[in-house]
């Protein structure tokens, strides 16, 4: 499985995205943003967390968190995560239907932990998960400790077709300059160790042996992205 996913890195991820010749470029970091503090009910002494790819520039796109032997990809807890049974280990399995016309019903949903790019529900969400070992995380007891790969993603594919192969809107950041990576909510401490690559925003490069403009873009990769919480 490790041969398989270094194609698949390689061959998404930069044969079909980028160009040969092109550069790597990094992203800014991780931000973690406490988005609710339980202090009732079921989830009393749990805490929701989001963590964001910090881009560059508006349009840089991330396409994959990845892990590999010598860049391995940890998120771990020392309480545990909470899922919730209508969820899943992306947010793509998260039913948009049940997450608003249901929230009266399923009031928990909102709080489910999931990986993902970009989106918090299956809308129009593409991404999807190779070789992951989130143990229990797809459970519906709160079990799981940690979610760890050494030969393993969660990734979009970019559009091959489009002239310039873009990235899906959902892997592209906006205004905000932040692309959503996953929702965990747990009554421990956090802390993860993750991999990111995607791609810059589409620039006009200057061939000066031609004086001419030709549309482009460069690599982002970043190994060893750490992020903790509280």
């Amino acid at each position: 499985m490790m041969k398989e996913l270094g194609f698949l890195v390689a061959f998404v991820f930069t044969f079909s995205t980028i160009p040969l010749n092109a550069q790597f470029e990094s992203i800014k970091g991780l931000e973690v943003d406490l988005i609710k503090s339980h202090t009732e009910g079921e989830l009393q002494g749990y805490n929701t967390y989001r963590v964001y790819a910090v881009m560059e520039n508006e349009g840089d796109a991330i396409m994959a968190v990845y892990g590999q032997e010598k860049t391995p990809l940890l998120i771990t807890t020392d309480g545990e995560f909470y899922q919730h049974p209508r969820g899943g280990a992306t947010s793509r399995e998260v039913h948009r239907y049940d997450l608003r016309e249901l929230s009266e019903i399923h009031p928990l949903l909102a709080y489910d932990s999931w990986l993902t790019i970009g989106y918090e529900d299956h809308y129009e969400n593409a991404v999807s998960s190779l070789a992951m070992d989130v143990r229990d995380f797809e459970d519906t007891q709160n079990v799981a400790d940690s979610i760890y790969t050494t030969d393993g993603a969660w990734f979009v594919y970019p559009d091959v077709n489009a002239p310039t192969k873009q990235a899906p809107k959902q892997c592209v950041a906006g205004p905000s300059k932040r692309i959503l990576l996953m929702q965990l909510t747990t009554n421990g401490n956090l802390e993860g160790l993750i991999n990111v690559q995607g791609m810059t925003r589409v620039f006009d490069l200057y061939l000066e042996e031609d004086n001419t403009y030709q549309k482009t873009r460069n690599n982002i990769r970043n190994t060893g992205l750490q992020f903790t919480a509280p």
